[in-house]
Protein backbone atom coordinates (compact mmCIF):
# COMPACT_ATOMS: atom_id res chain seq x y z
CA UNK A 1 0.00 0.00 0.00
CA UNK A 2 1.31 3.46 -0.94
CA UNK A 3 1.94 5.77 2.02
CA UNK A 4 3.02 8.91 0.16
CA UNK A 5 3.68 9.99 -3.41
CA UNK A 6 6.45 12.44 -4.19
CA UNK A 7 5.20 15.88 -5.11
CA UNK A 8 6.87 17.95 -7.81
CA UNK A 9 6.43 21.69 -7.34
CA UNK A 10 4.29 24.14 -9.17
CA UNK A 11 6.80 26.94 -8.85
CA UNK A 12 4.11 29.62 -8.90
CA UNK A 13 2.82 28.29 -5.58
CA UNK A 14 5.79 27.50 -3.44
CA UNK A 15 9.54 27.37 -2.95
CA UNK A 16 11.58 24.61 -4.53
CA UNK A 17 13.41 23.64 -1.32
CA UNK A 18 10.20 22.22 0.16
CA UNK A 19 10.35 19.58 -2.61
CA UNK A 20 14.00 18.94 -3.51
CA UNK A 21 17.48 20.38 -3.08
CA UNK A 22 19.54 20.95 -6.22
CA UNK A 23 18.93 21.99 -9.84
CA UNK A 24 16.13 20.50 -11.88
CA UNK A 25 13.17 21.55 -13.99
CA UNK A 26 9.54 20.50 -13.93
CA UNK A 27 8.58 18.83 -17.19
CA UNK A 28 5.37 17.25 -18.49
CA UNK A 29 6.27 13.79 -17.18
CA UNK A 30 8.04 14.64 -13.94
CA UNK A 31 11.32 16.29 -12.93
CA UNK A 32 14.07 16.77 -15.53
CA UNK A 33 17.61 16.46 -14.12
CA UNK A 34 20.56 17.61 -16.29
CA UNK A 35 23.55 15.30 -16.65
CA UNK A 36 26.00 15.57 -13.76
CA UNK A 37 23.40 17.08 -11.41
CA UNK A 38 22.53 15.69 -7.98
CA UNK A 39 19.24 16.15 -6.18
CA UNK A 40 18.34 15.38 -2.58
CA UNK A 41 14.79 14.72 -1.41
CA UNK A 42 15.37 15.27 2.33
CA UNK A 43 12.59 17.84 2.19
CA UNK A 44 9.27 18.77 3.75
CA UNK A 45 7.09 17.19 1.06
CA UNK A 46 9.28 14.39 -0.28
CA UNK A 47 11.09 12.96 2.71
CA UNK A 48 9.45 10.15 4.70
CA UNK A 49 9.04 11.26 8.31
CA UNK A 50 8.21 7.87 9.72
CA UNK A 51 7.90 8.67 13.44
CA UNK A 52 4.12 9.16 13.46
CA UNK A 53 3.62 6.03 11.38
CA UNK A 54 5.65 4.07 13.92
CA UNK A 55 3.66 5.44 16.87
CA UNK A 56 0.14 5.40 15.45
CA UNK A 57 -0.15 2.87 12.63
CA UNK A 58 0.46 -0.79 11.88
CA UNK A 59 3.27 0.15 9.47
CA UNK A 60 6.55 -1.53 10.45
CA UNK A 61 8.44 -1.55 7.15
CA UNK A 62 8.84 0.93 4.30
CA UNK A 63 9.77 0.34 0.66
CA UNK A 64 11.04 3.30 -1.38
CA UNK A 65 10.57 3.21 -5.14
CA UNK A 66 11.11 5.51 -8.11
CA UNK A 67 10.22 5.42 -11.81
CA UNK A 68 12.93 7.06 -13.93
CA UNK A 69 14.26 7.50 -17.45
CA UNK A 70 17.92 7.90 -18.34
CA UNK A 71 21.05 6.87 -16.49
CA UNK A 72 21.01 7.60 -12.74
CA UNK A 73 22.48 6.59 -9.43
CA UNK A 74 19.97 6.50 -6.58
CA UNK A 75 20.97 6.30 -2.93
CA UNK A 76 18.67 5.76 0.05
CA UNK A 77 19.59 7.55 3.29
CA UNK A 78 18.28 7.89 6.82
CA UNK A 79 18.99 10.80 9.14
CA UNK A 80 18.09 11.31 12.80
CA UNK A 81 18.05 14.26 15.17
CA UNK A 82 21.86 14.25 15.25
CA UNK A 83 21.80 14.96 11.47
CA UNK A 84 24.21 12.11 10.75
CA UNK A 85 23.50 10.66 7.30
CA UNK A 86 23.45 6.88 6.95
CA UNK A 87 23.50 5.42 3.46
CA UNK A 88 21.26 2.34 3.46
CA UNK A 89 21.44 1.25 -0.19
CA UNK A 90 22.48 2.37 -3.69
CA UNK A 91 20.94 1.47 -7.06
CA UNK A 92 21.99 2.13 -10.66
CA UNK A 93 19.18 2.74 -13.12
CA UNK A 94 19.29 2.62 -16.94
CA UNK A 95 16.43 2.80 -19.38
CA UNK A 96 13.06 4.46 -19.88
CA UNK A 97 10.23 4.39 -17.32
CA UNK A 98 12.15 1.93 -15.20
CA UNK A 99 10.90 1.15 -11.70
CA UNK A 100 13.64 1.06 -9.08
CA UNK A 101 12.81 -0.32 -5.64
CA UNK A 102 15.16 -0.25 -2.68
CA UNK A 103 15.25 -3.15 -0.21
CA UNK A 104 12.59 -3.04 2.48
CA UNK A 105 13.55 -0.96 5.53
CA UNK A 106 12.41 -1.74 9.08
CA UNK A 107 11.38 1.39 10.99
CA UNK A 108 12.81 -0.17 14.17
CA UNK A 109 16.27 -0.04 12.56
CA UNK A 110 16.03 3.68 11.79
CA UNK A 111 16.93 6.63 14.07
CA UNK A 112 13.92 7.71 16.21
CA UNK A 113 11.96 10.71 14.88
CA UNK A 114 14.06 10.92 11.74
CA UNK A 115 13.75 11.06 7.98
CA UNK A 116 14.14 8.52 5.17
CA UNK A 117 15.00 10.01 1.79
CA UNK A 118 16.60 9.50 -1.64
CA UNK A 119 19.53 11.21 -3.29
CA UNK A 120 19.62 11.14 -7.12
CA UNK A 121 22.63 11.76 -9.37
CA UNK A 122 22.05 12.01 -13.12
CA UNK A 123 24.82 10.29 -15.11
CA UNK A 124 23.09 11.39 -18.31
CA UNK A 125 20.17 13.75 -18.77
CA UNK A 126 17.39 12.02 -16.85
CA UNK A 127 13.82 12.31 -15.65
CA UNK A 128 12.30 11.25 -12.35
CA UNK A 129 8.72 10.48 -13.28
CA UNK A 130 7.53 9.32 -9.92
CA UNK A 131 8.71 8.52 -6.41
CA UNK A 132 6.73 6.88 -3.64
CA UNK A 133 6.88 5.27 -0.22
CA UNK A 134 4.85 2.13 0.39
CA UNK A 135 4.43 -0.63 2.93
CA UNK A 136 3.67 -4.34 2.75
CA UNK A 137 0.48 -4.15 4.83
CA UNK A 138 -2.98 -3.36 3.53
CA UNK A 139 -5.66 -0.98 4.81
CA UNK A 140 -6.88 -1.71 8.31
CA UNK A 141 -10.13 0.21 7.87
CA UNK A 142 -12.32 1.70 5.14
CA UNK A 143 -12.64 5.46 5.17
CA UNK A 144 -15.06 7.95 3.69
CA UNK A 145 -14.27 11.60 4.32
CA UNK A 146 -16.54 14.62 4.13
CA UNK A 147 -14.31 17.58 3.22
CA UNK A 148 -16.04 20.66 4.63
CA UNK A 149 -14.99 24.07 3.31
CA UNK A 150 -16.66 27.09 4.90
CA UNK A 151 -16.52 30.18 2.68
CA UNK A 152 -17.69 33.77 2.58
CA UNK A 153 -17.00 35.70 -0.66
CA UNK A 154 -13.72 33.94 -1.45
CA UNK A 155 -14.84 32.37 -4.70
CA UNK A 156 -11.43 32.57 -6.44
CA UNK A 157 -9.70 30.57 -3.73
CA UNK A 158 -12.45 27.97 -3.48
CA UNK A 159 -12.90 27.46 -7.24
CA UNK A 160 -9.16 26.97 -7.56
CA UNK A 161 -9.11 24.47 -4.69
CA UNK A 162 -12.06 22.49 -6.01
CA UNK A 163 -10.74 22.49 -9.57
CA UNK A 164 -7.42 21.01 -8.47
CA UNK A 165 -9.16 18.45 -6.27
CA UNK A 166 -11.42 17.50 -9.17
CA UNK A 167 -8.44 16.94 -11.46
CA UNK A 168 -5.90 15.54 -9.04
CA UNK A 169 -7.83 13.58 -6.43
CA UNK A 170 -11.54 12.92 -6.82
CA UNK A 171 -11.18 10.98 -10.05
CA UNK A 172 -8.38 8.67 -8.89
CA UNK A 173 -9.31 5.04 -8.53
CA UNK A 174 -7.63 4.88 -5.11
CA UNK A 175 -10.12 7.41 -3.74
CA UNK A 176 -13.30 6.54 -5.60
CA UNK A 177 -16.24 6.79 -3.17
CA UNK A 178 -13.83 7.90 -0.43
CA UNK A 179 -14.23 11.69 -0.63
CA UNK A 180 -17.12 14.10 -0.90
CA UNK A 181 -16.73 17.88 -0.69
CA UNK A 182 -19.32 19.99 1.12
CA UNK A 183 -18.86 23.70 0.41
CA UNK A 184 -20.79 25.73 2.98
CA UNK A 185 -21.47 29.05 1.26
CA UNK A 186 -22.13 31.70 3.91
CA UNK A 187 -22.17 34.41 1.24
CA UNK A 188 -24.66 32.60 -1.03
CA UNK A 189 -22.61 33.54 -4.11
CA UNK A 190 -21.19 30.24 -5.40
CA UNK A 191 -22.41 27.98 -8.18
CA UNK A 192 -20.82 24.64 -9.04
CA UNK A 193 -22.11 21.64 -10.97
CA UNK A 194 -19.22 19.83 -12.66
CA UNK A 195 -18.48 17.10 -10.09
CA UNK A 196 -21.08 14.90 -8.35
CA UNK A 197 -18.72 14.62 -5.37
CA UNK A 198 -18.86 18.38 -4.73
CA UNK A 199 -21.96 19.99 -3.20
CA UNK A 200 -22.43 23.71 -2.61
CA UNK A 201 -24.77 24.37 0.33
CA UNK A 202 -26.11 27.94 0.82
CA UNK A 203 -26.02 28.91 4.49
CA UNK A 204 -26.98 31.79 6.74
CA UNK A 205 -23.89 33.79 7.64
CA UNK A 206 -23.11 32.96 11.25
CA UNK A 207 -19.37 33.14 10.69
CA UNK A 208 -16.91 30.31 10.52
CA UNK A 209 -18.51 28.66 13.54
CA UNK A 210 -21.88 28.58 11.81
CA UNK A 211 -20.39 27.38 8.54
CA UNK A 212 -18.51 24.51 10.13
CA UNK A 213 -21.51 23.66 12.32
CA UNK A 214 -23.61 23.39 9.14
CA UNK A 215 -20.98 21.19 7.50
CA UNK A 216 -20.87 18.89 10.51
CA UNK A 217 -24.67 18.72 10.60
CA UNK A 218 -24.73 17.76 6.94
CA UNK A 219 -22.03 15.11 7.39
CA UNK A 220 -23.68 13.54 10.43
CA UNK A 221 -27.14 13.47 8.84
CA UNK A 222 -25.90 12.07 5.52
CA UNK A 223 -26.60 8.52 4.42
CA UNK A 224 -23.12 8.43 2.83
CA UNK A 225 -21.70 6.69 5.93
CA UNK A 226 -18.84 9.13 6.44
CA UNK A 227 -16.17 7.93 8.86
CA UNK A 228 -14.30 11.23 9.10
CA UNK A 229 -14.78 14.91 8.47
CA UNK A 230 -12.02 17.21 7.22
CA UNK A 231 -12.52 20.91 8.03
CA UNK A 232 -10.68 23.41 5.82
CA UNK A 233 -10.50 27.20 5.48
CA UNK A 234 -11.57 28.78 2.22
CA UNK A 235 -8.43 30.92 1.75
CA UNK A 236 -5.72 28.26 1.69
CA UNK A 237 -3.52 26.75 -1.02
CA UNK A 238 -2.33 23.17 -0.77
CA UNK A 239 -1.06 20.13 -2.63
CA UNK A 240 -3.88 17.62 -3.19
CA UNK A 241 -1.43 14.91 -2.12
CA UNK A 242 -1.82 16.02 1.52
CA UNK A 243 -5.43 14.78 1.53
CA UNK A 244 -4.28 11.50 -0.02
CA UNK A 245 -1.64 11.17 2.72
CA UNK A 246 -4.20 11.88 5.41
CA UNK A 247 -6.50 9.16 4.10
CA UNK A 248 -3.70 6.60 3.76
CA UNK A 249 -2.44 7.34 7.26
CA UNK A 250 -5.90 6.95 8.78
CA UNK A 251 -6.54 3.74 6.85
CA UNK A 252 -3.56 2.19 8.68
CA UNK A 253 -4.05 3.50 12.21
CA UNK A 254 -4.05 1.02 15.06
CA UNK A 255 -6.54 1.04 17.93
CA UNK A 256 -5.60 3.61 20.57
CA UNK A 257 -7.18 4.81 23.79
CA UNK A 258 -7.91 8.17 22.21
CA UNK A 259 -9.29 8.77 18.73
CA UNK A 260 -6.82 10.31 16.28
CA UNK A 261 -7.20 13.77 14.77
CA UNK A 262 -4.85 14.58 11.85
CA UNK A 263 -3.95 18.25 11.64
CA UNK A 264 -2.22 20.13 8.86
CA UNK A 265 0.61 22.58 9.46
CA UNK A 266 0.05 26.18 8.45
CA UNK A 267 2.78 27.63 6.22
CA UNK A 268 2.92 31.31 5.30
CA UNK A 269 1.58 32.14 1.86
CA UNK A 270 3.84 35.18 1.49
CA UNK A 271 6.92 33.26 2.75
CA UNK A 272 6.12 29.68 1.78
CA UNK A 273 9.08 27.97 3.42
CA UNK A 274 8.21 29.27 6.88
CA UNK A 275 6.03 27.39 9.36
CA UNK A 276 3.42 29.46 11.18
CA UNK A 277 2.04 26.73 13.44
CA UNK A 278 2.13 22.96 13.91
CA UNK A 279 -0.75 22.60 16.35
CA UNK A 280 -0.70 24.18 19.77
CA UNK A 281 -2.01 24.28 23.29
CA UNK A 282 -4.32 26.45 25.40
CA UNK A 283 -2.84 27.32 28.79
CA UNK A 284 -3.42 30.09 31.35
CA UNK A 285 -6.16 31.55 29.18
CA UNK A 286 -3.87 31.98 26.17
CA UNK A 287 -3.17 30.25 22.85
CA UNK A 288 0.34 28.90 22.34
CA UNK A 289 1.21 27.66 18.86
CA UNK A 290 4.09 25.27 18.21
CA UNK A 291 6.91 25.67 15.73
CA UNK A 292 6.21 29.25 14.65
CA UNK A 293 8.97 30.79 12.53
CA UNK A 294 10.65 27.46 11.68
CA UNK A 295 12.42 27.50 8.31
CA UNK A 296 11.21 24.29 6.71
CA UNK A 297 13.81 24.51 3.95
CA UNK A 298 16.58 23.97 6.51
CA UNK A 299 17.35 20.32 7.31
CA UNK A 300 18.11 20.81 11.01
CA UNK A 301 14.96 22.88 11.55
CA UNK A 302 12.91 20.36 9.60
CA UNK A 303 14.05 17.54 11.85
CA UNK A 304 13.25 19.53 15.00
CA UNK A 305 9.61 19.71 13.94
CA UNK A 306 9.51 15.92 14.42
CA UNK A 307 9.94 16.34 18.19
CA UNK A 308 7.61 19.26 18.91
CA UNK A 309 5.36 18.89 22.02
CA UNK A 310 2.11 16.98 21.54
CA UNK A 311 -0.60 19.41 20.46
CA UNK A 312 -3.93 19.86 22.23
CA UNK A 313 -5.56 21.30 19.13
CA UNK A 314 -5.07 21.90 15.43
CA UNK A 315 -6.75 24.88 13.83
CA UNK A 316 -9.45 24.34 11.26
CA UNK A 317 -7.44 25.55 8.30
CA UNK A 318 -6.92 21.75 7.96
CA UNK A 319 -8.22 19.36 10.60
CA UNK A 320 -9.50 15.80 10.08
CA UNK A 321 -11.44 14.05 12.86
CA UNK A 322 -13.62 10.94 13.27
CA UNK A 323 -17.30 11.61 12.75
CA UNK A 324 -18.05 9.35 15.73
CA UNK A 325 -16.49 12.05 17.93
CA UNK A 326 -18.76 14.68 16.37
CA UNK A 327 -21.81 12.56 17.21
CA UNK A 328 -20.55 12.08 20.75
CA UNK A 329 -19.45 15.65 21.49
CA UNK A 330 -21.87 17.81 19.55
CA UNK A 331 -21.27 20.89 17.41
CA UNK A 332 -19.05 23.99 17.69
CA UNK A 333 -19.88 26.86 20.03
CA UNK A 334 -21.47 29.94 18.38
CA UNK A 335 -18.30 32.06 18.58
CA UNK A 336 -18.76 33.42 15.02
CA UNK A 337 -14.97 33.42 14.48
CA UNK A 338 -11.87 32.67 16.58
CA UNK A 339 -11.29 29.92 19.18
CA UNK A 340 -14.15 27.65 18.08
CA UNK A 341 -11.60 25.09 16.90
CA UNK A 342 -9.68 25.28 20.18
CA UNK A 343 -12.77 24.86 22.35
CA UNK A 344 -13.88 21.91 20.22
CA UNK A 345 -10.51 20.19 20.51
CA UNK A 346 -10.45 20.62 24.30
CA UNK A 347 -13.98 19.22 24.52
CA UNK A 348 -13.16 16.21 22.36
CA UNK A 349 -9.82 15.41 24.03
CA UNK A 350 -8.45 13.54 21.02
CA UNK A 351 -4.87 12.66 20.15
CA UNK A 352 -3.74 15.31 17.66
CA UNK A 353 -1.22 14.15 15.06
CA UNK A 354 0.72 16.60 12.90
CA UNK A 355 3.56 15.68 10.56
CA UNK A 356 5.81 17.13 7.91
CA UNK A 357 4.39 16.70 4.43
CA UNK A 358 0.84 17.62 5.46
CA UNK A 359 0.56 21.39 5.41
CA UNK A 360 -1.29 24.27 3.76
CA UNK A 361 -0.36 27.79 2.79
CA UNK A 362 -2.41 30.53 4.45
CA UNK A 363 -2.05 34.29 4.67
CA UNK A 364 -0.16 35.51 7.71
CA UNK A 365 -2.76 36.60 10.27
CA UNK A 366 -0.81 39.82 10.74
CA UNK A 367 -1.85 40.75 7.18
CA UNK A 368 -5.51 40.17 8.05
CA UNK A 369 -5.35 41.98 11.36
CA UNK A 370 -8.13 44.39 12.24
CA UNK A 371 -8.97 45.98 15.59
CA UNK A 372 -12.41 44.34 15.62
CA UNK A 373 -10.79 40.88 15.67
CA UNK A 374 -9.48 41.68 19.15
CA UNK A 375 -13.07 41.57 20.33
CA UNK A 376 -13.55 37.96 19.19
CA UNK A 377 -10.14 36.81 20.35
CA UNK A 378 -10.54 38.21 23.86
CA UNK A 379 -14.20 37.28 24.33
CA UNK A 380 -13.84 33.73 23.11
CA UNK A 381 -10.57 33.08 24.96
CA UNK A 382 -12.37 34.12 28.14
CA UNK A 383 -15.17 31.63 27.48
CA UNK A 384 -12.76 28.80 26.68
CA UNK A 385 -10.76 29.55 29.81
CA UNK A 386 -13.77 29.54 32.12
CA UNK A 387 -15.00 26.26 30.61
CA UNK A 388 -11.70 24.38 30.82
CA UNK A 389 -9.51 26.23 33.35
CA UNK A 390 -12.15 26.98 35.95
CA UNK A 391 -9.80 27.24 38.93
CA UNK A 392 -7.68 30.01 37.42
CA UNK A 393 -9.97 31.48 34.76
CA UNK A 394 -10.90 34.73 36.51
CA UNK A 395 -7.31 35.41 37.59
CA UNK A 396 -6.21 34.78 34.01
CA UNK A 397 -8.98 37.04 32.72
CA UNK A 398 -7.82 39.94 34.91
CA UNK A 399 -4.20 39.43 33.92
CA UNK A 400 -5.15 39.34 30.25
CA UNK A 401 -7.13 42.58 30.56
CA UNK A 402 -4.32 44.43 32.31
CA UNK A 403 -1.73 43.23 29.76
CA UNK A 404 -3.89 44.08 26.73
CA UNK A 405 -4.83 47.53 28.04
CA UNK A 406 -1.27 48.31 29.09
CA UNK A 407 0.11 47.22 25.73
CA UNK A 408 -2.43 49.34 23.84
CA UNK A 409 -1.50 52.44 25.86
CA UNK A 410 2.25 51.77 25.64
CA UNK A 411 2.20 51.27 21.85
CA UNK A 412 -0.35 53.97 21.11
CA UNK A 413 -2.68 51.37 19.58
CA UNK A 414 -5.63 52.68 21.56
CA UNK A 415 -8.12 51.86 18.80
CA UNK A 416 -8.25 48.29 20.11
CA UNK A 417 -9.22 49.31 23.66
CA UNK A 418 -13.01 49.74 23.03
CA UNK A 419 -13.09 46.25 21.47
CA UNK A 420 -11.26 44.74 24.44
CA UNK A 421 -13.60 46.40 26.92
CA UNK A 422 -16.68 45.31 24.96
CA UNK A 423 -15.38 41.74 24.86
CA UNK A 424 -15.15 41.73 28.65
CA UNK A 425 -18.56 43.31 29.14
CA UNK A 426 -20.22 40.77 26.84
CA UNK A 427 -18.40 37.94 28.61
CA UNK A 428 -19.59 39.20 32.01
CA UNK A 429 -23.16 39.35 30.69
CA UNK A 430 -23.06 35.56 30.60
CA UNK A 431 -23.79 32.79 28.09
CA UNK A 432 -27.24 34.16 27.28
CA UNK A 433 -25.42 36.80 25.22
CA UNK A 434 -24.80 34.21 22.50
CA UNK A 435 -28.50 33.41 22.16
CA UNK A 436 -29.76 36.99 22.33
CA UNK A 437 -27.31 38.47 19.81
CA UNK A 438 -27.64 38.57 16.04
CA UNK A 439 -24.06 37.70 15.13
CA UNK A 440 -24.10 39.15 11.65
CA UNK A 441 -25.41 42.51 12.86
CA UNK A 442 -22.83 42.53 15.66
CA UNK A 443 -20.01 41.74 13.24
CA UNK A 444 -21.08 44.47 10.80
CA UNK A 445 -21.22 46.99 13.65
CA UNK A 446 -17.76 46.00 14.88
CA UNK A 447 -16.31 46.28 11.37
CA UNK A 448 -17.82 49.72 10.84
CA UNK A 449 -16.24 50.92 14.07
CA UNK A 450 -12.86 49.45 13.11
CA UNK A 451 -12.05 52.38 10.86
CA UNK A 452 -12.42 54.91 13.65
CA UNK A 453 -9.33 56.38 15.27
CA UNK A 454 -8.66 55.59 18.90
CA UNK A 455 -8.22 58.17 21.61
CA UNK A 456 -4.76 59.57 22.29
CA UNK A 457 -2.73 57.79 24.93
CA UNK A 458 -3.37 60.27 27.74
CA UNK A 459 -7.05 60.72 26.91
CA UNK A 460 -7.52 56.95 26.66
CA UNK A 461 -5.80 56.49 29.99
CA UNK A 462 -8.06 59.07 31.67
CA UNK A 463 -11.31 57.93 30.03
CA UNK A 464 -10.92 54.16 29.95
CA UNK A 465 -8.83 53.35 33.01
CA UNK A 466 -11.92 53.67 35.28
CA UNK A 467 -13.78 51.27 32.98
CA UNK A 468 -10.96 48.76 33.26
CA UNK A 469 -11.15 48.97 37.06
CA UNK A 470 -14.94 48.55 36.98
CA UNK A 471 -14.59 45.40 34.85
CA UNK A 472 -12.00 43.96 37.24
CA UNK A 473 -14.33 44.57 40.19
CA UNK A 474 -17.22 42.85 38.38
CA UNK A 475 -15.02 39.87 37.53
CA UNK A 476 -14.08 39.45 41.18
CA UNK A 477 -17.63 39.88 42.48
CA UNK A 478 -19.24 37.60 39.89
CA UNK A 479 -16.45 35.04 39.84
CA UNK A 480 -18.35 32.03 41.16
CA UNK A 481 -21.60 32.87 39.36
CA UNK A 482 -19.83 33.26 36.02
CA UNK A 483 -18.13 29.90 36.37
CA UNK A 484 -21.38 28.15 37.22
CA UNK A 485 -23.48 29.82 34.52
CA UNK A 486 -20.96 29.20 31.74
CA UNK A 487 -20.42 25.58 32.75
CA UNK A 488 -24.15 24.89 32.61
CA UNK A 489 -25.34 27.47 30.09
CA UNK A 490 -22.99 26.81 27.16
CA UNK A 491 -24.02 23.16 26.92
CA UNK A 492 -27.20 24.00 25.00
CA UNK A 493 -25.32 25.90 22.29
CA UNK A 494 -23.61 22.83 20.87
CA UNK A 495 -26.76 20.86 20.04
CA UNK A 496 -28.29 20.28 16.59
CA UNK A 497 -31.55 21.88 17.81
CA UNK A 498 -29.77 25.13 18.65
CA UNK A 499 -27.89 25.26 15.36
CA UNK A 500 -30.94 24.35 13.30
CA UNK A 501 -32.68 27.37 14.84
CA UNK A 502 -29.66 29.64 14.54
CA UNK A 503 -29.05 28.74 10.91
CA UNK A 504 -32.80 28.62 10.14
CA UNK A 505 -32.54 25.09 8.77
CA UNK A 506 -35.60 22.97 8.20
CA UNK A 507 -34.77 19.35 9.04
CA UNK A 508 -35.76 18.15 5.59
CA UNK A 509 -33.28 20.61 4.03
CA UNK A 510 -30.29 18.63 5.27
CA UNK A 511 -28.60 16.60 2.52
CA UNK A 512 -31.15 17.70 -0.10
Amino acid sequence: MVLAEWVFPEFRMSCQELYFRGRAEKCDTGLFIPSGTSLSFDTYFNGMFYGEFDKNTVVRTIIVSTITSGSLELSLYSMGQDRLKNRLATLKSEGNNKQNSFPEVRIADLPPSGILYVNVTAISDAVVHRGFYETNVHSVSDLKIAVVICTYHREDYVYDTLGRMHEGLLGKEEFLNAIQCLVIDNGNTMDLHYDPNIRVIPNKNCGGSGGFARGLLEAVSSDANFTHVLLMDDDIRFECEIIARTIRFLRLTKTTRKQLCVGGHMLLENNPGILYEAGGTFQSGRIWGYGGGTDLTDTASLLRTCVLPTAQYNAWWYCCMPISEVRRNGLPMPFFIKCDDIEYALRMDMQVVTMNGIGVWHKDFAEKNSPHLEYYIKRNELVVSILYETATSIRNAIGKLVRAYGKAIATGNTGTVPYILKAYRDFIYGPAFFEETDEEILNNTLMQQAGQRGEGRLRSLLLEYPQVLAIIVKLVIKCRKLKDTYKSGMMRYRTPDFWNRRLEIQEDCLQK
